[in-house]
């Protein structure tokens, strides 16, 4: 399978973190917690129910992003620890610098993809947030 990455930007917050807000505590629990990774690969067909042409839901899902990193404003920022480890303590600070997004395409056909998980982890092992587009 061969992927081509279309563009790769960083997604920022309609608008930015208020003062007040600026600095998110994170509690006990969040900092005993291990450290988790969210990976988001989103799949759609070039050609697939949306009859609208893919340049139209990249901008879509740019713009619906950017919106909800607004209310959700410590998903735009970035953790910092402070203090001597172990017991450091840990908070989000709202810096704005957004989260990456990131456009591929694929010369496969969607359902092969879906139907065969070998593919999956090679899509995972580009980036952590894709938007591919098959043929």
């Amino acid at each position: 399978m061969e992927i081509e990455i279309l563009s790769r930007e960083t997604i920022r917050p309609t608008t930015p973190t208020q003062p007040h807000l600026r600095w998110h505590q994170l509690s006990a629990l969040d900092q005993l917690a291990p450290l988790m990774t969210f990976h988001l690969v989103l799949f759609y067909p070039i050609n697939g129910g949306d009859l609208s042409p893919p340049p139209h839901r990249e901008t879509v899902l740019r713009t619906s992003l950017s919106r909800l990193l607004t209310p959700f404003y410590p998903l735009a920022g970035r953790l910092r620890k402070e203090g001597p480890p172990p017991h450091g303590t840990a908070t989000v600070e709202g810096t704005d610098e957004g989260v990456p997004f990131t456009v591929a395409r694929a010369d496969m056909d969607l359902d092969l993809v879906l139907q065969d998980d070998r593919y999956i982890p090679h899509l995972l092992i580009l980036c952590l947030e894709l938007v591919i587009y098959f043929k």
